[in-house]
């Protein structure tokens, strides 16, 4: 027995200063801390009596994390979710998976373009808003799922742009 290797613990363990009080130390097992691992994710107390201090991580997308930090409005973060909602289905439509289970379950091959045109249309309707000018921050933050930060510029700039856009679509859609 005099051989054998003690196994480390994965149990990872953080300090979250802006907590109230003394920092406290929060544990669990994150997976590895790698810059690619943590990129966009939060790592937050489990709620309700957690005397263990154990914490949960999880992945944040930049509209998300925007609506957490008070950046957007309600109105502009149901904006922002519809354009993301609306490209990514234009994107499961078009790279096959459900497209191709209905191509297969279908007897009528036009009710596939029927869905590529109905997710094309969401699109259209929630992006049509967008000036122009604006248009470059929507696809970064929207489609392209990446922070204004990002962006490079200025990021005040940058951000007036989006939240700007975000208003008025959120005033086109009725938000």
């Amino acid at each position: 027995m005099a051989g054998r290797k003690r196994l480390k613990s994965r149990r990872s363990e953080v300090t979250l200063p802006g907590m109230a009080g003394p920092a406290k130390t929060l544990q669990g097992d994150w997976g590895p801390r790698t810059a690619a691992q943590m990129n966009g994710a939060v790592i937050v107390p489990v709620e309700g009596e957690n005397p263990n201090g154990v914490a949960r991580k999880f992945r944040e997308g930049p509209i998300q994390r925007m609506a957490r930090t008070a950046i957007l409005s309600q109105r502009q973060y149901q904006a922002a979710q519809e354009i993301s909602d609306a490209w990514c289905r234009c994107e499961m439509l078009s790279s096959g998976g459900e497209l191709r289970e209905h191509v297969d379950t279908s007897p009528n091959p036009a009710s596939v373009v029927a869905a590529q045109a109905d997710a094309l249309s969401r699109l259209n309707r929630a992006v049509k808003a967008v000036p122009s000018k604006h248009r470059y921050v929507v696809e970064w933050v929207c489609y392209d799922n990446r922070r204004i930060e990002d962006l490079g510029g200025p990021y005040g700039v940058h951000a007036a742009n989006f939240l700007e856009s975000m208003d008025m679509v959120a005033d086109k859609l009725g938000y």
